[in-house]
């Protein structure tokens, strides 16, 4: 039993360090979410300076690269965020 990760080849450019004092399973999830968001702006919406965009989410890891992407490519941005949390979050924090 063990994860896909165990044992991977790959060039050395394609490698980053862990900064330290940062958890390996949290480093392992920056690729994903980082990729996520900015491949959702720079390949699916391709967007040129002075458009603008609706991110909704905005303030969700995936949507906070997703504005960040977006405003490297002079575009602008409305951030779409909840006003209050979900209703089952609300009944956790009970």
């Amino acid at each position: 039993m063990g994860g896909y990760g165990e044992r991977v080849v790959a060039k050395d450019e394609a490698w980053a360090e862990v900064p330290e004092g940062l958890d390996l399973i949290d480093a392992a999830a920056i690729p994903l979410v980082t990729l996520t968001g900015s491949q959702l702006v720079d390949e699916s919406l391709a967007p040129r300076a002075a458009e603008t965009i609706l991110v909704t989410g905005a303030l969700g890891s995936v949507g906070r690269t997703a504005v960040f992407a977006a405003k490297a490519r002079r575009t602008k941005v409305w951030a779409g965020v909840r006003g209050s949390p979900p209703r089952s979050a609300r009944h956790r924090s009970r």
